[in-house]
């Protein structure tokens, strides 16, 4: 039989495995997912324009624009995208067309026929006639 010394020393060994285990699993959970402290200002600034429109494609390059081959390469590369990005936006536009047409508004005109009220005015008269009693 175990004396108490033993047991105390066993618990405490216990809870010391016990301890590690729970660091080990949170380690995991961390590697997982880790948490972020603190954004960078350029994924402030792309994270929400990607929540409004999953749909928009973002690009980032950094290129020093003063030297004459890296700004005729950009140009180039600013000419393509925007023709592309017009380019689908009409199609993306024309698409939603097809799928939902506008209602247009029909409008009747009912043609209107005054006729002669017993007192013998009539609206389209510039005189009055006077009835004869």
């Amino acid at each position: 039989m175990a004396t108490v010394e033993e047991l105390r020393l066993r618990i405490r060994e216990l809870e010391n495995e016990l301890i590690k285990s729970k660091q080990k699993q949170s380690d995991a959970e961390h590697h997982l997912r880790p948490k972020i402290d603190k954004m960078s200002a350029e994924v402030v600034d792309s994270n929400p324009y990607r929540n409004i429109n999953p749909d928009v494609a973002f690009e980032t390059h950094n290129y020093n624009i003063t030297t004459m081959d890296n700004f005729a390469h950009f140009m180039d590369r600013i000419s393509k995208i925007s023709i592309s990005t017009i380019y689908h936006s009409l199609l993306v536009f024309q698409k939603k067309e097809a799928e939902h047409p506008k209602q247009e508004l029909v409008e009747e005109e009912e043609e209107v026929v005054h006729e002669d009220n017993e007192w013998g005015w009539h609206p389209t008269r510039k005189t009055q006639q006077i009835p004869h009693s």
